[in-house]
């Protein structure tokens, strides 16, 4: 006999279950997959959600990740309150934003991948004995991240409101000391930084950037560690070091993991100091800027050089000109037969500057040598005893 008023109830009472139950999500062991694909998940009950989807509002009580996950985009963990274990790899293309009461757990084995920022808020805890690298910055704002092992920040690190990281909630403490940086990355652990090479997750990462000026210009020298996707470089120029113009261009060597040299010489620098930077640009069009770099360069390579008194005995003053000023300048005494008797790197802050002589030992005609790469000047100097 069909029961309109038990069937109504059971209805009723499905649906307070599907509204209350708890959901465990489980992926797929050794497998790789998408967090918001299906089969990356072992199936759940029918009228439930097949994948985590953002745990936003929803019932999932806990998420443990096995195999390879992929979260595409931004992961939000607000007003719910799942365990999320990472116990194989999680990587996370954007953002990553932690609150309400929920925790995230990356025990010994286990890697979690942030590319963009990490933010924890509410009474939210992450606890990490596996391995965590977070390619953005990381705000610790409520919440509290209760082991740092492995733990590796490549932006910055501030903790405030209720916040904290193994106890570092604010001055003298300093959280970011807490964490590895990407040099610490490199030299603990070479093979994950490969990985997040692959990941774009590290920039091109430069070694050094140097300028020097030698007729007919200033040349550009630069080395990298490493570069991903690096599609070329354009040289800047600028006069006053906000305004730049684009002098050059240099190919890069797309993917690489091993040190390369390049170097540029700018042919027609301006009279006085040059400003240089590198723009480099990937080949999906995104590019970043290196630091700057400056050079002095005179147009006219040769100047006429004052020092007194002639002859000298103890000291030796010598009168620069403005184009010496704020440059590395080396001075040298050779003796008769060409060798260096008294060497000296200054950079001058003002024109005038003194020499020691009592390294001398002899008496005689010394010649007296001035440069600064972009022009020199030599004289002889009579040296008395």
């Amino acid at each position: 006999m069909y029961n309109k008023g038990f069937n109504l109830g059971l209805i009723c009472l499905l649906a307070v279950i599907q509204a209350t139950a708890q959901i465990n999500y489980v992926s797929n062991d050794n497998q790789t997959g998408d967090w918001l694909d299906d089969n990356s998940w072992i199936d759940v009950a029918a009228w439930a959600n097949q994948n985590p989807s953002q745990p936003t509002n929803s019932t999932a009580s806990s998420i443990d990740v096995y195999g390879y996950i992929t979260r595409q985009g931004d992961l939000n963990v607000t007003n719910a309150n799942p365990v999320i274990t990472v116990r194989d790899t999680l990587v996370v293309t954007g953002n990553t934003l932690l609150g309400s009461g929920a925790s995230l757990n990356v025990p010994a084995g286990g890697l979690l991948i942030v590319t963009g920022n990490l933010t924890t808020q509410g009474a939210f805890t992450l606890g990490n004995a596996g391995r965590v690298v977070v390619g953005g910055d990381v705000s610790v704002t409520n919440g509290s991240i209760t082991n740092n092992q492995d733990f590796y920040i490549l932006g910055s690190t501030s903790v405030s409101g209720g916040g904290g990281v193994l106890g570092c909630a604010s001055p003298p403490c300093d959280p970011a000391t807490l964490f590895g940086d990407e040099s610490d990355l490199r030299n603990n652990d070479p093979s994950l930084e490969i990985f997040l090479q692959t990941l774009s997750v590290l920039p091109v990462e430069y070694v050094s950037f140097t300028a020097y000026s030698e007729q007919p210009g200033i040349t550009l020298s630069w080395a990298t560690a490493s570069e991903l996707n690096n599609d070329y470089f354009e040289i800047q120029r600028s006069v006053n070091g906000t305004d730049f113009q684009t002098i050059g261009r240099v190919d890069g060597h797309g993917t690489s993991y091993h040190t390369i040299q390049y170097s540029f010489t700018d042919t027609s620098p301006k009279d006085g100091v040059n400003y240089y930077r590198l723009k480099q640009y990937d080949f999906d069009g995104a590019f970043e800027y290196s630091q700057l770099v400056k050079e002095f360069f005179n147009l006219k390579p040769v100047v006429d050089l004052k020092f007194f008194p002639n002859p000298a005995s103890e000291k030796l003053n010598i009168i620069f000109d403005q184009r010496f000023l704020n440059t590395n300048v080396q001075v040298k005494l050779y003796d008769s037969k060409g060798i260096v008797a008294v060497e000296q790197e200054i950079i001058p802050t003002s024109l005038a500057s003194v020499i020691e002589l009592d390294r001398l030992e002899d008496p005689g005609i010394y010649m007296l040598h001035v440069s600064n790469h972009a022009f020199e000047e030599s004289n002889p100097v009579l040296v008395t005893r």
